[in-house]
Formats: structure tokens, C-alpha cells, sequence
């Protein structure tokens, strides 16, 4: 009975590093890809020279909404 806890509590604490390690990298994705929306935005901004950051703030909601399609199709595999 005591082996049986043991085992179980052990194999928790293997696959948490795992757990930590992939949310990590999920989040990483995310703002990689939010950062990448607004740098791309603020390229076009000062391009076109806008006086307001159009530009930067559609890439910038571009990229959350991918960012969330990313996540998602993560969590689904």
C-alpha cells in the first residue's frame, strides 16, 4: 500500500519539470509572435509615416489572435 503511494507521488514529481518545460515554450510562442505582430506593424508605421500607430496596433491584434490560434491547435495535439 505504501510502495503503490510511493510510485504514484514519483511519477508526479517526474513529469512536472515536463509540464513546466511546455508551458515555457507555449508562452514563449506567444510573445514571439505578439512581438513579431508589433514590430512588423511599427515597420509599416514608420514606412507609410503615419502620425498614429494603425499599423502597429492591427499587427499587434493580428498577432494575439494567431498566438491564440497557436495555443490552441498546441493544447488539441
Amino acid at each position: 500500500m505504501v510502495t503503490q503511494k510511493n510510485q504514484k507521488e514519483n511519477s508526479s514529481k517526474k513529469q512536472q519539470p515536463f509540464s513546466i518545460g511546455r508551458y515555457t515554450g507555449i508562452a514563449s510562442k506567444m510573445l514571439g509572435i505578439v512581438i513579431a505582430g508589433a514590430l512588423i506593424g511599427h515597420f509599416f508605421d514608420t514606412y507609410v509615416k503615419y502620425k498614429i500607430p494603425i499599423c502597429t496596433l492591427v499587427f499587434s491584434v493580428i498577432g494575439v489572435f494567431l498566438s491564440m490560434y497557436v495555443i490552441i491547435k498546441e493544447f488539441s495535439s
